[in-house]
């Protein structure tokens, strides 16, 4: 029955068989080095107290619920529980998971729910969402590093490509997609060794990365670590921009 189900969810998504394919991409040991939201929940300890609560809590109202007791609801959160725990991708399905059994567990009333409770948590919900909006914000443009990526679209290298972190990357595609960069967003999409060496020159990790910037044919940098900033001084950069928390360096005769 797995088989057959795996069968008809591959055949029944846009990219076919390529699914498993673009699934197996995130083996890739290097993503680490951008981002952990791929890598199992044992790397976070809040996370495992989270899913130990959300366990113990199901299997409180699955215990509480009705009888006949039914399996799909708990298999449901049991299911995202696993996710989540071999990624941490997946934290953000387990809240939805638990709100499904905690309507699937639910006794019939004869009486309508106080209309009082509906409106406070409906008030709380709405108060979260403008809180979040005032306070975390979506993201500015006037985060750190970004005036030295904003200086390095309008005065990008004229040969080679830009070495910067994935987000930034990403941003001087977004605003500029003829720009080069060395990576970007999609992290699965490079090999290992494309990943340690961009991150490699920004985080300082050779004393002369030489090899690196002409393996990865690198014009341009946007760091903001010391060692790295000084390492690519003495082997063939210097500094078009700095400010914001983050410098711009441009290969010399570039």
């Amino acid at each position: 029955m797995g088989l057959v189900a795996t069968a008809i969810v591959t055949l029944a998504t846009p990219l076919g068989t390529a699914i498993w394919a673009y699934v197996f991409s995130f083996r890739n040991p290097a993503i680490s080095l951008a981002t952990t939201e791929w890598e199992p929940v044992t790397q976070s300890t809040p996370a495992i107290a989270y899913l130990l609560i959300v366990t113990a809590l199901a299997a409180w109202l699955w215990w509480r619920s009705p009888t006949p007791r039914r399996l799909m609801p708990p298999l449901v959160v049991g299911g995202f529980l696993v996710f989540a725990a071999l990624s941490m991708r997946n934290l953000i399905f387990v809240a939805p998971a638990l709100a499904f059994l905690i309507a699937c567990s639910a006794p019939d009333r004869s009486t309508p729910h106080p209309r009082a409770l509906v409106a406070l948590a409906a008030g709380a919900a709405l108060g979260a969402v403008v809180a979040y909006a005032a306070i975390l914000g979506p993201a500015r443009n006037d985060a750190p590093g970004f005036a030295a990526v904003r200086y390095a679209l309008k005065h990008p290298p004229k040969h080679g490509r830009i070495a910067a972190y994935a987000g930034a990357s990403s941003y001087v595609l977004w605003r500029s997609p003829r720009t080069p960069v060395v990576i970007d967003g999609w992290l699965e999409h490079f090999s290992p060794a494309e990943l340690r060496g961009n991150y490699g020159i920004l985080r300082g990790w050779h004393r002369n990365p030489t090899r690196q910037v002409d393996r990865l044919h690198v014009g341009g940098v946007i760091a903001h670590l010391p060692g790295a900033i000084e390492a690519l001084k003495a082997h063939g950069f210097k500094v078009a921009y700095e400010g914001g928390g983050s410098v711009y360096l441009v290969r010399r005769g570039v």
